[in-house]
Order: C-alpha cells, then structure tokens, then sequence
C-alpha cells in the first residue's frame, strides 16, 4: 500500500516466484524482492532486533546475489528493523542459511513481491526510436506474425500518449489497419505488447464487427508520443 501511495504507476507484481529463477535473476539485476520469513525459523546472526518471544513473520528485501559453490547463492538480506547505527548496509548471507524461513506456496514457490528494473520509469530512452522515418518509420522490419497472440503488459494507470492525426490503429489479431486517428489528441493507453513494439489504445470506433464505443486497438509505439501519467 505504501508503494502505491509513493509511485501509482509502478507496477509492482505479487505471487510466487521459483527458488532458483529468483535467484539468478535477483543476480543478475533484473528484479528486487520482498519476501515473508518465520522468524522463528532464522539463523541467530538475523533475529539480534527480535525479541526472544516473538514467533511471527517478517517482511524483508533480498536485493542482490552471487552463485556460489554447492549451488547456493550469497544474497544481500535487507531487514527495516536493521540497526541503523553507524550504518545499516544489509546483511551478507548464504540463502540455504536461512531459506526454510522463507513463506512458500504448497508446491514450493517463495511467496514474493517483486518490482523489476527501471519498472518505475515511463519509458527507457533505448526502448523506442521514435526518429524513424519513410520507410523505417515504425521499424516494420521486426513486425510480428499476423495471427500471433499480442499480450500487453506493463499498464500504468491513468496513462496516456500524444497521437498525431492520421495515425493508424490495428486490429489486435490480425494487425491490420482498422482505422486511423480523426485528429492529434491524447489517448488513453492499455499496456505494451511483451515485444515493446505496440502499446494498446483505446479508440472510439464501429470498424470491428461487433464494436460500439471504446475499442482496444494496437498501435506501434514508435508513431506515438511518450507515454505518460494524466495528473
């Protein structure tokens, strides 16, 4: 809750995460977790702030680690109850030290919640090149598949995207132009595709068998302007 009050449109994600796929890719930058330990069930070095009777739970941050021999890891266990004084870094650990703390699903997935990398910015400068033009405008060279399934993640509430008139719209199975934007505004946008190649978009239109209103359509991220937060 406190996350969503301090970035609302940062997508921090919630559900069960494999052991060793949470570990490499804690390793190798790519995500930061929060996870839930029994702090009955911790090594000494991490329980010195408990008191001898509590036998709750715990939330804490696992932000890096390194392989290590016998196919375990050394991670940096960040606890917010740490002594701050003269300066609380974490703790370095081996996680087979204190991973039977760790709350799991029945089938033996950490419970986690996790933000990824740069999940908190709008748009990387790297992701998108927005000064294609003729021929390589819209980089149809990596279009995908028509008829491949497009999923759009990384939605951000309230978010939308300057869109000049004339801009096509695409049908989110097919690709093909469904319509165009009858002149320049800002709109309402629904996610990127997992390719970052579109970003889906509401358009009023009737031009889909079926449709009547609003209309998620498709959109190539490159003929739009940068995504951002309505205030």
């Amino acid at each position: 809750r406190a996350i969503r009050k301090l970035i609302p449109d940062c997508p921090i994600q919630f559900g069960a995460l494999d052991e060793k796929r949470m570990l490499n890719r804690i390793a190798a930058g790519d995500i930061v977790v929060r996870v839930m330990v029994r702090a009955a069930l911790l090594p000494e070095q991490l329980t010195h702030h408990f008191t001898s009777s509590f036998m709750g739970r715990h939330a804490v941050s696992l932000t890096k680690a390194t392989p290590i021999a016998g196919d375990d890891f050394k991670v940096l266990y960040m606890d917010p109850m740490g002594t701050p004084d003269p300066g609380y870094d974490g703790t370095t650990i081996r996680f087979s030290e204190f991973s039977r703390a760790l709350l799991r699903t029945p089938d033996g997935k950490i419970q986690a919640t996790f933000g990824e990398n740069n999940a908190a910015l709008a748009e990387r400068p790297d992701e998108v090149d927005r000064g294609r033009t003729g021929i390589f405008e819209g980089n149809p060279l990596t279009a995908p598949v028509a008829g491949a399934p497009v999923i759009l993640t990384h939605g951000r509430p309230d978010e939308f995207a300057h869109v000049e008139r004339g801009t096509p719209f695409l049908h989110p199975t097919t690709l093909a132009v469904v319509t165009r934007a009858v002149g320049t505004a800002d709109f309402r946008l629904a996610g990127r595709s997992a390719d970052g190649k579109f970003a889906g978009v509401w358009v009023n239109t009737r031009k889909i068998a079926g449709a009547n209103g609003m209309t998620l359509l498709l959109v190539e991220r490159e003929l739009i302007g940068v995504p951002f937060i309505a205030a």
